[in-house]
């Protein structure tokens, strides 16, 4: 699409602009200045909306102070856009005050208080969240308005000290908004996120990003997110509207981020998919490079197949994986109602119900882009292991898969390992070579991991590793002494912190004779020989064990399992009249120098794979 000089121009002046408050208006909050603007009346103080600390307005340069777009949008962006830039969707004020009493008032800038299937609450109103001890923000209280001239009103007793957090409306903007508190009272920005998320996650998208059609605004799933991942946001989200307008590319870029999570799909058509979705994506990844971006399929209710926009974005996402993209994540229709059928008012706008899994679907893709997954403690990382199971289906060039099935397939894969949240991930009988083109797969299923190391592939046997957090410094292949098949371990060396840990991915002697067993047992204490003068090692395989008994070796070597006497003896194999496994640990997470905790084991492994997956957090024990 070409432009003119003078629009570029704009667009440039608005880039600069907008940087300067990545941080939105709480870095720029002054508390002078909120004491200059107050007015005591009848013993309250009352402080003007702009002078509290703001989040969710990405722009300085706007028509109206509350406005989510700048004021120079033109034409080239649909009317829709330029009209409801003048919602407050995703705006927040968030404060500390001493103070004993809140009032809160507001006029809204549209008459109109809500629709046919949204209350005026959620429209037009506003919430008020508390922050409790345990670091969780607790609703208190909706601030309800029934005549737009004179505006809503809000009365609440407070503790003083304790933060709150003001939604505002969802589907109307605010003319003026203000804060009456005790009249020697004060009020402070919250400090910097403990997680250390300064930039807004930016989400572009459609009505139900919009917030259409909750009860109130602290149930758009936007300001869920925002919440639970103690992130600050900017909702984008334009009824009907979103439809990826090349300069909508433009203002996106302008806006410092941390995430962008695209929802447009609903609002295009095929032909929009087609001409726009690729331009506009590439050009933001220009404008922004390395910063994750979150692809969304079209949000429907349940049970809805893809459909043709659907499968458009989904081959885009693979071309652009192959081509190297990082940082680049895809969110399937399928993750994101609960399931039930119960979470719309009309069959395709959510209702509280349904904004709430729209919120834990869309933020366990924002936590995963942004490697937000499993960082509760310094040094803590969730680690998973899986034996992927003839991931072929067939052994390397002897499989039956066809390109086309394949790449349906892949798409399985993918989501299942998207979905684990993992910081590291071992893989077990992992062959990169998927159908019969013999091209490899690991692009695709793995583009969330920066750093990948494949073993040898010995027929079935093939180990690898993958991280998302942190440098690999070096990795050998070492053949097993005694082994009557070709197997090896893979030592990966990484930095996690100011430590080199050794994450080991494995594969035993198949145990199909017990005298076989003599090999499995000088396998494993080749294993703890080698990594006797390490002190932090993680060694997660298939070792074929027939029970939680042959792991002994290990733990008579200071060793901790993650699977026996953390989460009892699993069943990690496929059991069958020719392989009794009711009770064995064929699968482990071997450690030492960490703590375990959270394991777990994904009973959702039958279709992709003969063997569970087996998780669990990991934590330095010095």
């Amino acid at each position: 699409m070409k432009m003119s000089g003078l629009f570029l121009g704009m667009l440039a002046t608005t880039l600069s602009a907008a940087v300067a408050v990545g941080q939105n208006e709480i870095a720029k909050f002054d508390p002078n200045m909120a004491i200059k603007n107050a007015v005591v009346t009848n013993g309250v103080k009352w402080i003007d909306g702009t002078a509290l600390p703001l989040e969710g307005r990405a722009f300085p340069d706007t028509e109206h102070y509350y406005d989510r777009l700048p004021a120079n949008v033109t034409t080239n962006v649909n009317g829709g856009v330029r009209s409801m830039k003048h919602h407050t969707s995703g705006m927040l004020f968030r404060f500390v005050t001493d103070s004993k009493k809140l009032h809160f008032k507001w006029v809204p800038y549209n008459a109109g208080l809500s629709m046919d299937h949204m209350p005026s609450t959620g429209v037009s109103g506003i919430d008020v969240y508390r922050l409790e001890e345990d670091g969780k923000w607790r609703y208190v209280a909706t601030g309800r308005i029934h005549d737009a001239k004179r505006g809503g009103s809000l009365d609440l007793g407070w503790k003083p000290g304790t933060p709150c957090l003001v939604n505002l409306p969802l589907y109307n903007g605010v003319k003026s908004f203000t804060l009456g508190i005790d009249p020697e009272a004060t009020v402070s920005a919250l400090p910097p996120r403990q997680n250390g998320v300064v930039k807004p996650v930016v989400f572009y998208g459609t009505s139900i990003t919009h917030g259409g059609c909750c009860s109130r605004p602290g149930m758009g799933f936007v300001n869920i997110i925002g919440r639970e991942l103690d992130v600050p946001v900017v909702n984008l989200g334009f009824s009907g509207s979103g439809k990826m307008e090349f300069e909508m590319s433009e203002h996106l870029s302008a806006i410092d981020a941390s995430c962008y999570v695209l929802d447009c799909v609903h609002n295009m058509t095929v032909s929009d998919v087609k001409n726009r979705y690729e331009p506009f994506i590439r050009n933001l990844r220009a404008k922004r490079p390395g910063i994750p971006i979150v692809m969304a399929e079209q949000c429907d209710r349940e049970g809805l197949p893809k459909n043709e926009k659907d499968k458009l974005i989904d081959a885009l996402y693979r071309k652009l994986i192959a081509e190297g993209w990082k940082n680049l994540s895809y969110l399937p229709k399928t993750a994101m109602f609960a399931g039930d059928g119960e979470g719309t008012v009309d069959g395709c706008h959510p209702n509280d119900w349904g904004m709430m899994a729209l919120a834990k679907s869309y933020g366990n893709s924002v936590r995963r882009a942004m490697i937000l997954s499993h960082p509760p403690k310094d040094g803590a990382f969730r680690f998973v292991h899986w034996n992927i199971g003839h991931f072929a289906l067939g052994k390397g060039k002897n499989t039956t898969v066809t390109a086309e099935a394949s790449a349906a397939r892949a798409v399985e894969y993918r989501e299942k390992i998207e979905s684990l949240g993992a910081d590291f991930m071992g893989i077990s009988e992992y062959d990169p070579v998927f159908d019969q083109a013999g091209a490899s797969t690991t692009n695709l299923l793995f583009a969330a991991f920066p750093e990948r190391v494949e073993g040898p592939k010995n027929d079935y046997q093939c180990n690898a590793m993958f991280s998302r957090r942190a440098k690999l410094l070096r990795s050998e292949v070492v053949d097993y002494e005694y082994r009557w098949q070709k197997c090896y371990f893979l030592d990966n060396v990484f930095q996690i912190g100011s430590k080199d840990v050794h994450l080991v991915q494995t594969h035993l002697d198949w145990m199909i004779k017990p005298d076989k067993e003599c090999f499995r047992l000088a396998q494993m204490r080749q294993l703890i020989r080698h990594f006797k003068d390490c002190p932090y090692v993680v060694i997660s395989g298939d070792f074929n064990v027939y029970g939680a008994g042959d792991f002994l070796v290990f733990t008579h070597a200071g060793y901790t399992l993650a699977n026996c006497g953390k989460a009892g003896c699993l069943d990690t194999g496929l059991a069958s009249p020719a392989m009794p496994c009711l009770q064995r640990c064929l699968d482990n997470v071997i450690v030492k120098g960490f703590k375990v905790s959270d394991v777990f084991c994904d009973d959702d492994y039958y279709e992709l794979s003969d063997h569970k997956i087996l998780g669990c957090t990991l934590e330095f024990a010095d």
